[in-house]
């Protein structure tokens, strides 16, 4: 994996990735690979060990790109996928001068109400399963839940096992959800540009999450990538990743 700090053009606000506590930071390479002719890249790797409540996750989340902010000299540009999006909206929410832009692929977060039911539902069978030991039963709900039913049964058995053995740190994502919830108000502070991306197969919830965001964010704007789902930064690369440079390149001309 590329180091974090292995692209440094100067005199432009730096793009921190960050994604869920079950994700790699690896996952990033391609795009960071794109932008970071461009942009300087930090990938903070935050996953904790299993005993590890969701909150400090969150928090060390968001210390990570408050230390970023830092380094650069004020500001910096946050791209987030899925679970990620909740430090990165906290920490603009309650940084707003820190913030030049975000970018929030496929956000999953809740809100004062009873939202997401299908996520809330996945979240029960997941937990379920999890108390039982069964963490392939497990997994499997959540991989479905995500990329469509039998996508489980069909994934290799090596990807089976990486995902079983993530059990862990994918509990601390959906009770980070579920736990952390983000506040009509807390939204309505994000006073950055916001570009939110979510793919055109994704599931109801996702796309409910961003029409919330696209309603209640001062200046969001969502965009659809055609034909893919829950993973468009890696599944259409083609299309996502020249999305996230022009929109990151016109707000630092800005």
């Amino acid at each position: 994996m590329f180091s974090p700090r292995e692209f440094q053009p100067a005199n432009r606000a730096p793009v921190v990735f960050l994604s869920g506590a079950a994700s790699d930071p690896a996952d990033w390479t391609w795009l960071a690979e794109y932008i970071g002719g461009t942009f300087r890249i930090a990938v903070p790797d935050v996953r904790l060990d299993n005993r590890a409540v969701p909150a400090e996750w969150v928090s060390a989340a968001e210390e990570a790109v408050r230390r970023e902010a830092v380094d650069s000299g004020g500001q910096v540009n946050i791209v987030a996928h899925g679970p990620g999006a909740i430090p990165a909206l906290r920490f603009a929410s309650r940084n707003p001068g820190s913030v030049r832009s975000l970018v929030l692929i496929e956000a999953v977060v809740s809100g004062e109400h009873r939202d997401i039911s299908g996520f809330r539902a996945m979240a029960d069978a997941f937990q379920s399963f999890s108390a039982e030991g069964d963490a392939a039963a497990a997994s499997g709900w959540y991989t479905d839940y995500w990329h469509g039913k039998g996508t489980w049964s069909r994934s290799s058995a090596a990807l089976r096992q990486t995902m079983s053995f993530r059990t862990g740190a994918t509990r601390r994502d959906i009770e980070a959800v579920l736990s952390i919830r983000l506040r009509d108000e807390d939204l309505a502070s994000v006073v950055c540009p916001v570009l939110l991306i979510n793919g055109e197969q994704t599931t109801l919830d996702a796309q409910e999450v961003s029409a919330r965001l696209s309603r209640e964010v001062p200046f969001a704007q969502a965009m659809e990538i055609p034909d893919a789902g829950h993973l468009p930064q890696i599944t259409a690369p083609h299309v996502t990743h020249p999305l996230i440079r022009e929109f990151l390149v016109r707000i630092a001309h800005h």
